[in-house]
């Protein structure tokens, strides 16, 4: 799951950085804390859409599904495929075999969101962490197949 959003925010702040010739300055430090807020606004809409669309498909009530989904959102992502039962977080873990740094970006984005939206600073730049935006959208795609109903 791409987003066309956090790739033009991503761009438009390497431009930026580029004409202004500030790399590695305050202002940078300052856009790599905006993006990974975005980010979590992001990538909490569509897990929570995905969550509640499997609970709701199992015939649970949409506040079971809201309540659960919040319950989620303070623990680790895959630990969440867990809740709707299933082979789901069993499907996930196998697609994630190997590739921790994938699913650590969806985790570090939900568990820092606090810490990086109200913290001292980013200690890194826009270019990694549009690296690393980039490489872990693929979490995303296997939560996505994880909470289909051939995993259910």
């Amino acid at each position: 799951m791409r987003s066309r959003d956090i790739d033009r925010v991503l761009a438009l702040c390497g431009k930026h950085l580029q004409v202004a010739k500030s790399p590695n300055s305050e202002v940078e430090s300052l856009l790599a804390i905006a993006i990974p807020v975005r980010m979590h606004a992001e990538l909490e809409l569509f897990v929570k859409n995905e969550f509640e669309e499997a609970a709701l498909s199992m015939g649970w009530s949409r506040e079971r599904a809201r309540d659960l989904f919040r319950g989620m959102l303070s623990g680790q992502l895959p630990d969440g495929l867990s809740l709707l039962g299933g082979d789901r977080k069993t499907s996930f873990d196998a697609r994630a075999s190997g590739q921790q740094r994938t699913v650590s970006f969806c985790s570090n984005v939900i568990g820092n969101r606090h810490h990086v939206a109200r913290g001292p600073g980013a200690r890194v730049t826009v270019q990694e962490v549009g690296s690393f935006c980039k490489e872990g959208h693929t979490a995303l795609d296997w939560f996505r197949e994880a909470l289909s109903p051939s995993c259910a």
